[in-house]
């Protein structure tokens, strides 16, 4: 009956198929894979990954149920390739903050983003323009962190497109204020 388990920081890099574990945390572990066997797939809710390590990451997450799969954390990590995130259309919450993903893989993200509701991609390589492959496939998303990328104010006209947006972290990001260039462009045109 097993619902929880924490196996961060230790040397454990298979996981056997445990089928009533709902939240999982193999956070700074080296994994190769989680959930291979027999029976009943768990319906894992929570899978929480940051600063991981994979052999493959597809391989290594090849046999986890992702139907029920609502929050994945893999922040922190090494990945340069996140075509596994196509599988996992129920997340709700991703964090892949501090990790190598760039404009090209976002289309991945946004592939998934239709429960999205929270998102954070800070201190990776999107642009603005992967925020603009975001608008129009993320309608429920209300909290996104960009903070510390090369997003700029073109980022914010692409936002305006996401309906439920509620809370966004632009910290230390190039976002001049769209309203700072319209006061500088009229006081440009009128002297």
């Amino acid at each position: 009956m097993l619902s929880f388990l924490n196996l961060a920081w230790t040397k454990v890099t298979k996981l056997p198929n445990l089928s009533s574990l709902k939240c999982l945390n193999m956070s700074d572990c080296t994994i190769h894979s989680i959930f291979e066997g027999h029976g009943d797939k768990a319906p894992i809710l929570k899978l929480i990954l940051c600063g991981a390590m994979y052999v493959d990451v597809s391989e290594a997450l090849l046999f986890v149920e992702t139907s029920s799969l609502s929050f994945l954390d893999m922040s922190s990590s090494s990945l340069e390739e996140f075509c596994f995130l196509s599988r996992m259309n129920t997340l709700e919450h991703l964090d892949l903050s501090s990790s190598l993903i760039d404009d090209k893989s976002v289309e991945v993200v946004a592939s998934v983003g239709a429960n999205l509701r929270n998102l954070n991609l800070s201190k990776t390589r999107v642009t603005s323009a992967g925020v603009g492959v975001l608008s129009g496939n993320v309608p429920n998303l209300e909290n996104i962190s960009l903070s510390c990328t090369e997003v700029d104010d073109h980022a914010i006209s692409y936002m305006s497109l996401m309906p439920s947006l509620k809370v966004v972290n632009l910290s230390k990001t190039n976002v001049k204020g769209m309203a700072f260039h319209v006061i500088i462009g009229a006081y440009v045109m009128s002297h």
